[in-house]
């Protein structure tokens, strides 16, 4: 048994493909798929897509592309599962139950008066579907996945100790609906948003703010924000620097980092959007304080090492006469 993978995880068709390699838990291929995704583009649900290996003498390559249904005499067709994950039942996965298209689960709140819980797809827990905010009671918050970025976000259900909580869970072409109901608290309802707005998206500055950055109305997937250039000199990069990542709904703990700590623009490989490691962030040097430049985040690109990118928008300058004279 052995097996072919890209270069990071969720890779895109220019991803360089590595192997074979014998299968086996510690080897290379841990956690690196490439992965088709149409919910941000609102690729309706049952899109038939045909996958193309080429084994190349130079080169292996891994292609996909849309197919008519007319092109398949039997389409193929999976049925998903969903279980829920609460402090009710110490995080275990136990199955919700269908009812005509209504997956469904009732527990029970405990001595605390509190619990906490998110929902999960065939047992994966890289399928998440969980509120954008931890600790989330309000149901202005929006649901998110199924996907991987959910870790530590749950809904909170308070109640009188004993007290029975309905979950029901809806899931029609990419929307989610969730909806919690408790005699005390009555019925709660909670969406995901489609498309583009899936997720969220912001600047994150190490040991500082946190902008949330804005998709450019002239190019969908395509998100924009600003950052200056402060005192702080480095020694070691021989600049002064500033630091950052681009992390997803304002959840330092996930986003976008690249292949190599401290790289500057398009110098490697974008992982992301998954698990930040520590100190891994971008760097933008420059020897002019106030220097202004625009990061670029780019989902759509597919090309990994143009996920994220910055330019000067406001140019370095520099006083060389005056420096010369001092």
């Amino acid at each position: 048994d052995y097996k072919f993978w890209p270069a990071c995880n969720k890779a895109s068709q220019k991803i360089w493909v590595e192997g074979p390699e014998p299968s086996n838990p510690v080897n290379k291929s841990a956690n690196k798929h490439w992965m088709i995704d149409g919910r941000d583009e609102g690729v309706p649900t049952g899109t038939l897509y045909r996958i193309t290996f080429h084994w190349c003498q130079n080169r292996k390559r891994v292609e996909w592309e849309e197919v008519s249904p007319d092109t398949i005499s039997k389409p193929p067709r999976y049925d998903h599962r969903y279980q829920v994950l609460g402090t009710w039942n110490s995080g275990r996965m136990d199955d919700m139950k269908c009812k005509d298209g209504v997956w469904e689960y009732t527990g029970k709140i405990g001595v605390s008066g509190t619990e906490e819980f998110q929902l999960c797809r065939d047992s994966d827990d890289q399928q998440l579907i969980y509120p954008a905010r931890a600790h989330t009671t309000t149901t202005t918050v929006a649901v998110r996945g199924p996907d991987d970025l959910g870790a530590g976000k749950m809904w909170q259900v308070t109640g009188a100790v004993g007290e029975m909580v309905k979950i029901r869970l809806e899931v029609n072409d990419g929307q989610v609906l969730v909806t919690v109901t408790t005699k005390s608290q009555g019925e709660k309802v909670w969406e995901s948003q489609e498309g583009w707005e899936r997720h969220s998206y912001w600047l994150q500055f190490i040991g500082g703010p946190a902008e949330q950055m804005t998709m450019d109305p002239e190019a969908p997937g395509v998100f924009r924000a600003r950052g200056t250039i402060g005192q702080n000199y480095y020694e070691k990069y021989r600049g002064l620097c500033e630091f950052f990542n681009i992390v997803v709904d304002e959840d330092p703990n996930f986003g976008f980092f690249p292949d190599v700590a401290y790289a500057s623009s398009t110098e490697c490989i974008c992982w992301g959007p998954e698990r930040i490691p520590t100190e891994s962030p971008f760097m933008v040097k420059s020897l002019q304080a106030g220097a202004g430049f625009e990061v670029v985040l780019n989902t759509r690109a597919t090309d990994m090492r143009k996920r994220v990118t910055w330019t000067w928008d406001t140019p370095p300058q520099f006083n060389f006469a005056a420096m010369l004279m001092g």
